[in-house]
């Protein structure tokens, strides 16, 4: 082997050497066939990385928008899955040509407020008169009552309507007499009513925040009664266009992302998993 193929060969061993060194110092030693990384023996940490988790919108934007380290042109890689009202920020992901550990990141989960839990709780469930009495009173500083025919109602006189239902049944008979025939039917009406001049509530106007910082919604919520004269009344609830007021908490939450982070990230929608 001459000397040129042996410098070649040199050349090539000390360029395939320079490109898997890191951009920082992080020692280590080979046992067996593991490496073991020796950096939590130095001072510092070679690298900064690690995890924000908040369920706080302001402060998942403020972290975002803070230098980390990064040039002017290195924005963070934002990530925005608005139907779980969460997103993901990675702050070294890199790209194609230089990626990074994708180890340092925030993430952020919005909690949903107890007004939205609460008309979540009752969607589509029966309550006794009692239950949906307190319930009313707990929330009442949110909710317009209206009767069936879409009149207001006064709150307090609603909840008095709900706790003072009383169910009547009237049982009425027909007799049909034919020429080579007889008919006999009954029918039995059952109703149910408020004591006193008050009608019953027929529709609840919830209005709540789903989440802090973000805009507030109304549920339209329908109220039923169900009568059986063997029975205590009860009443069911039901959210009217409950996945239309989910898909405008969804836009409001990207509204508000896309506007307080601004040039700080470049957002997508969807998850990402480095």
């Amino acid at each position: 082997m001459d000397a040129a193929a042996i410098d070649r060969i040199g050349a090539l061993a000390i360029a395939a050497a320079d490109s898997n060194k890191l951009g920082t110092p992080t020692p280590a030693i080979v046992l067996g066939d593991k490496v073991h990384t020796l950096e939590h023996l130095q001072d510092g940490r070679s690298r900064f990385r690690g995890t924000l988790k908040t369920n706080s919108l302001a402060d998942f934007v403020g972290y975002v928008k803070r230098d980390h380290g990064r040039g002017p042109d290195d924005r963070a890689a934002g990530f925005i899955d608005a139907t779980a009202l969460a997103a993901t920020a990675f702050f070294n992901l890199g790209d194609h040509q230089s990626p990074g550990h994708a180890d340092h990141l925030a993430q952020l989960k919005l909690d949903q407020t107890a007004a939205y839990r609460a008309v979540l709780s009752v969607d589509g469930k029966r309550v006794d008169q009692k239950s949906l009495a307190e319930w009313i009173e707990e929330w009442g500083t949110q909710i317009d009552v209206a009767d069936d025919n879409g009149e207001p109602l006064s709150l307090l006189l609603a909840i008095g309507a709900i706790r003072s239902v009383k169910v009547k049944t009237t049982v009425g008979a027909s007799n049909e007499v034919r020429s080579f025939g007889q008919t006999r039917t009954a029918m039995e009406e059952i109703e149910a009513s408020a004591t006193g001049a008050v009608n019953l509530p027929a529709r609840l106007k919830f209005r709540f925040t789903p989440a802090l910082g973000l805009s507030e919604q109304t549920a339209d919520l329908r109220l039923s009664l169900i009568a059986n004269p063997e029975e205590k009344p009860t009443f069911a609830l039901r959210w009217i266009g409950r996945e239309q007021v989910q898909e405008a908490i969804a836009q409001d939450f990207k509204r508000a992302l896309f506007e307080e982070i601004g040039d700080a990230a470049v957002l997508t929608i969807g998850t990402f998993t480095p």
